[in-house]
């Protein structure tokens, strides 16, 4: 059981697989005025992979989200750029199509290093994640110790949240619930903004943090008193799906 800081307070959030990777394209410099021609754009290449990874969208599941940053895109104006660099994440609701998707990804890098004659590299560039898969009944349990603490809990877990979480891969090893609580005391902050961060540091934060955590001890006391939630947590593990 973990609890995440958000803006609402939910039963648990089923989040999305992610692979991180870093594509790299390799080219030639060469003087952008006098002598383009003994270049190998490695810019032009980035820009072509971008475009095609656009192209791709349409054909893309809903539920799949893909996102980059040139974090290296040259040095002068004036020079065949022979490096550039980018980040990338690739999401889905379930890790079984993530993989599928992770693959025409690197094939839109591949086709535009192979048009512009350049070299292409994609390598892991943080952790990938696996999607969340709530366990219904433990998630109700943990419902009912946040009510009974004062928490007003919103129903999440037949919904799929737009981000990615560590939890996903200790979901399919062990049942896991993957709580939200809100810190923002109802304004609705978004994560990861400046005034979000600010409520995180909150005494407001600190105190239902500690809430949270009585409530997973109190979830805790119900299963090692009652051998027939174990069971049924148990049986609804096993029909989980990537």
């Amino acid at each position: 059981m973990m609890a995440h800081p958000y803006n609402g307070t939910f039963d648990s959030m089923n989040s999305m697989a992610i692979n991180c990777r870093r594509f790299s394209f390799y080219g030639q410099t060469a003087h952008a005025a006098a002598a383009p021609y003994e270049g190998r754009n490695a810019l032009d290449a980035m820009i072509n992979f971008f475009n095609m990874v656009n192209a791709l969208r349409q054909q893309t599941r809903e539920d799949a989200r893909i996102h980059g940053v040139i974090t290296n895109g040259g040095t002068a104006p004036n020079i065949i750029p022979d490096y550039t660099e980018a980040e990338f994440y690739i999401r889905a609701k379930k890790s079984a199509y993530l993989e599928e998707l992770t693959e025409k990804v690197i094939d839109c890098a591949k086709g535009a290093a192979l048009g512009t004659g350049t070299r292409m590299e994609c390598v892991p560039s943080e952790v990938d994640f696996m999607d969340t898969c709530t366990n219904a009944y433990l998630a109700e349990l943990q419902r009912q110790s946040m009510e009974a603490l004062g928490f007003q809990v919103t129903r999440m877990i037949d919904q799929v949240m737009p981000g990615s979480s560590d939890l996903g891969d200790v979901s399919y090893v062990c049942p896991s619930v993957q709580c939200t609580y809100d810190i923002t005391e109802g304004k609705g902050y978004g994560a990861h903004t400046r005034e979000f961060a600010a409520c995180a540091a909150s005494e407001y934060a600190m105190e239902k943090a500690l809430l949270v955590i009585e409530g997973f001890v109190m979830t805790g006391i119900k299963l090692m008193t009652d051998p027939s939630h174990l069971e049924k947590i148990k049986e609804e593990f096993r029909e989980i799906k990537k």
